[in-house]
């Protein structure tokens, strides 16, 4: 029985249960992209290293699950259309999304990157989500994108720490660039994976 399930059953709440996740997942991806962060200061630590690292530990911990539950026969290869779904969807989010996301935390530095990350990620889910998943845009969305818009925008009027890190204009013009599109490359592959749950 899945956690959640337990939950459920002992009279939890699905809104909490979802809530504790988001929290969880939410300061793992901190930790994680702040270390990330840290290793970009050091030029001996290529991008495509920290890359390989994070990617295959996420492979050591993802395939042992997925063996398990196939030999508890609770598991079943998807069909072949969903599979190059899934594939396009890690192919988005490496080139689009991992790559430009080091180079922007090298131009720009986590304070800056990362709220204009959520900014952007929001308001692309947003359009993806209304337009190919037909899911409907709540005033409280509305409301968190208007309030991360304004938040980047406060933060970008101080670019004196920027410019320590940037070193010159035109990098931390690429350094937009690259978190945009790292926004991009995300949100395509969390609308993609999200089309393939529904199709599944």
């Amino acid at each position: 029985m899945r956690l959640d399930e337990l939950l459920e059953k002992k009279g939890v709440s699905s809104q909490k249960i979802g809530t504790y996740y988001t929290l969880c997942s939410a300061l793992c991806y901190t930790v994680s992209l702040s270390v990330l962060r840290i290793m970009t200061n050091y030029p001996e630590v290529s991008s495509d290293w920290s890359i390989a690292v994070k990617e295959a530990v996420c492979c050591l911990l993802v395939l042992p699950f997925i063996a398990v539950r196939a030999f508890r026969g609770q598991y079943k290869f998807p069909a072949f259309g969903i599979f190059l779904a899934l594939v396009l969807a890690g192919f988005l989010c490496e080139i689009l999304g991992a790559r430009p996301h080091l180079a922007a935390y090298a131009f720009l530095g986590l304070a800056l990157v990362a709220p204009i990350l959520q900014a952007g990620q929001l308001i692309l889910a947003s359009i993806i989500g209304a337009t190919w998943l037909k899911e409907r845009v709540t005033v409280s969305k509305i409301i968190a994108l208007v309030t991360l818009v304004a938040a980047v925008f406060l933060l970008s009027q101080n670019n004196g720490e920027a410019n320590k890190i940037a070193g010159q204009d035109m990098k931390i013009g690429l350094g937009l660039l690259c978190a945009l599109c790292t926004s991009f490359g995300y949100c395509m592959q969390v609308s993609i994976m999200r089309r393939v749950i529904r199709i599944d």
